[in-house]
């Protein structure tokens, strides 16, 4: 689970998937009182060419918040 591997509450990590879903990255299903998350692939190939490669893995560009 998510909210185990960090210090994130679940309502934050909620939010952010919440967030990821509505732009299309995301695609849930429930199972019970369970929901399942996957990747949308053909959203992140988009969002991959859009960013370039060196965006995507570049540390700094990722901590600075520059993608949110």
């Amino acid at each position: 689970m998510l909210n185990q591997r960090g210090a994130q509450h679940t309502s934050t990590i909620s939010h952010h998937l919440r967030v990821l879903r509505e732009a299309g990255l995301l695609e849930c299903e429930r199972r019970g009182t369970w929901v399942l998350y996957r990747v949308v692939p053909a959203a992140l190939a988009q969002l991959a060419a859009v960013l370039g490669p060196a965006e995507l893995t570049d540390p700094a560009v990722l901590t600075s918040g520059a993608l949110a």
